[in-house]
């Protein structure tokens, strides 16, 4: 849920690799110890960024959260 805030406003986010990844397509996601360079990576790519945070946030206003919620709720 913490991600929910960022891709709403439209923000680049890398994250951590999970077995479970609900946000394909909408965040970078790394290994753990590649995050670093990962990051170092993507801030030499402002264009791609700026793209890839348009799309991550276009993705996941097409997600009703009640898609989320359904997901991870008993």
């Amino acid at each position: 849920m913490r991600i929910s805030y960022l891709l709403n406003n439209g923000c680049f986010v890398v994250s951590e690799n999970s077995a479970h990844n609900p946000l394909e397509g909408m965040i970078v996601a790394s290994p753990y110890d590649e995050l670093v360079e990962t990051c170092l990576a993507k801030l030499a790519d402002e264009a791609g960024r700026v793209r890839f945070a348009e799309e991550g946030a276009r993705l996941f206003r097409e997600r009703p959260m009640a898609d989320f919620l359904r997901a991870i709720l008993p």
